[in-house]
């Protein structure tokens, strides 16, 4: 159990990191900013996780309201506020990259070539996580059934 810490606390490091480069380049945010979102969303992914591997299916609404509701109460409207906007925040970015796997749909890209890297970047302790997390979208559902039926319409592998 004490050799899966570290690892955990690298997969939750590799998405912070990518969380702040999005937030850095794709929203302008300044580097004071982006640090005090990565605060707030690792002491959420801590919470919500504990121990157990990184899962992004646990953060349901109400583990997100409790989290911004114990961050104001306990500390000041003000910290509840940036918790929130710092979860707003990392929910979008994890949104982007739904949709980044849309276009690599949509564009026939091989999906399960790529999908040990997908789960790293997303930090999902295993493939199986990742491949809940598309079937969790249903636009890349749709995609994804769109796709088979081109597969079986040509009549599948030969």
């Amino acid at each position: 159990m004490l050799q899966d810490i570290p690892r955990q606390l690298h997969v939750i490091d590799t998405t912070l990191e990518a969380f702040s480069e999005h937030l850095r380049t794709h929203r302008g945010a300044s580097p004071g900013t982006c640090d005090r979102n990565s605060r707030e969303v690792r002491k959420l992914l801590e919470r919500t996780c504990g121990d157990a591997p990184l899962d992004f299916s646990r953060l349901t609404t109400a583990a997100l309201r409790a989290f911004v509701i114990e961050r104001a109460t306990t500390w000041s409207p003000r910290t509840g506020r940036r918790a929130a906007t710092a979860v707003r925040s990392f929910l979008r970015f994890l949104h982007l990259l739904g949709l980044r796997l849309l276009r690599w749909y949509e564009a026939g890209v091989d999906v399960d070539e790529h999908i040990a890297a997908l789960a790293t970047y997303l930090g999902h302790v295993n493939v199986t996580c990742t491949y809940w997390y598309l079937t969790a979208v249903p636009d890349l559902m749709a995609a994804t059934a769109r796709r088979f039926e081109r597969y079986a319409d040509h009549g599948g592998l030969r």
